[in-house]
């Protein structure tokens, strides 16, 4: 008979869980797997929601990214404009004071004194070198006397120092007494 059994009560056991254990295998894997997939497929939908708004962020990215090239051209611009105007700011600060300078020199120039050249050059040293050269005209009494006032106002001014006679040539001609040169330095 088939209910009877010679089997020991552990294999008859087995036996019946042998007839199940496919099936609890797979449903176990289901169990395990289902959720998995509902999960993935949950993040699918997710993704898919997002998408356009990602999209929609990388276009905005991508003009930012343009707009931010152009504002880094800009101060770029900015800043060689600020360069310049510090170097202008920077020339007219440390620049002599001309009209200052040339109404000095007009001072100390006498009637009987005419200047030929004026010429100022930065120097080795950083001043600004100034060359005068001139004539005395035979109206002034005395060729040493006129050279020798115009040194002395020259070196009195505040707007030169150094000033000191290169050359001078006191042989009389008929239009002059002499000729001379004078260098100095510009104070600024």
């Amino acid at each position: 008979r088939p209910q009877i059994t010679l089997l020991p009560g552990s294999v008859r056991v087995s036996k019946r869980l042998a007839k199940f254990a496919a099936m609890v295998v797979v449903a176990l894997l289901f169990a395990g797997f289902i959720p998995l997939l509902i999960a993935g497929i949950i993040q699918q939908v997710r993704i898919q929601a997002v998408r356009p708004a990602i999209e929609k962020y990388e276009s905005k990215l991508r003009k930012a990214h343009v707009g931010r090239q152009q504002l880094e051209v800009l101060h770029a611009q900015v800043q060689k404009a600020s360069d310049h105007y510090d170097a202008l700011d920077a020339l007219v600060v440390h620049e002599p004071l001309w009209p200052g300078v040339l109404n000095a020199l007009a001072d100390a120039v006498a009637e009987d004194v005419v200047l030929t050249r004026f010429t100022a050059d930065l120097g080795k040293n950083g001043a600004l070198e100034v060359v005068l050269e001139g004539q005395v005209l035979p109206s002034a009494s005395e060729f040493d006397g006129a050279v020798a006032s115009l040194l002395s106002t020259l070196s009195s001014s505040v707007f030169f120092r150094h000033v000191k006679l290169i050359a001078a040539n006191a042989g009389r001609t008929g239009k002059v007494l002499g000729t001379f040169e004078i260098h100095g330095e510009i104070v600024y």
